[in-house]
């Protein structure tokens, strides 16, 4: 059992080995704060590799940042959901057909002393594809823009293609 004391972003599972990603500012936000409280850092996810409505706390077991300038941070840990997410190299360019889904902090749910979240889907369009120079404030690579806003909390959310067949 945990004891909450705040959220920070959203990481995502893909395939069934316990991989995650996340936003590099996502988990070095959350170990700053760690070592600033010594309080563990983890994961809140559903029980039973996500077929439970339960929510429990997984430890980060090993991760990696990637290198600068890519806000991406990659993990695992003992957490075997089914994900139907694949990662794949592919195209993505102006008018491609995107969602997202994570957990907004706009979206938590506080009751006594018990928090919850359930999660947002979002859904659009690439409204433009950015380069290093059209970002003025620090390093950036090749970017999104997006026709929906990604909220406080969905840091680290996958954003991902959706096929024509799904409306």
């Amino acid at each position: 059992q945990a004891h909450l004391r705040s959220l920070e972003g959203t990481a995502f599972f893909v395939g069934k080995a316990g991989l995650f990603l996340t936003a590099r500012h996502v988990l070095a936000n959350c170990l700053a704060r760690s070592s600033d409280s010594h309080l563990e850092i983890g994961m809140v996810v559903k029980g039973d590799d996500g077929k439970s409505a339960e929510e429990r706390l997984v430890p980060i077991e090993r991760f990696e940042f990637a290198p600068d300038p890519y806000d991406v941070a990659a993990g695992q840990a003992a957490y075997f959901p089914a994900s139907p997410l694949r990662l794949a190299i592919t195209d993505v360019g102006l008018w491609q057909k995107v969602a997202a889904l994570g957990y907004p902090t706009s979206a938590a749910v506080t009751e006594d002393e018990a928090l919850w979240m359930n999660p947002r889907g979002l859904k659009g369009y690439v409204q433009r594809c950015t380069l290093p120079r059209d970002m003025p404030i620090g390093a950036h690579p090749d970017g999104l823009e997006l026709s929906f806003l990604i909220g406080p909390g969905m840091s680290g959310a996958p954003v991902f293609t959706i096929p024509d067949e799904i409306v």
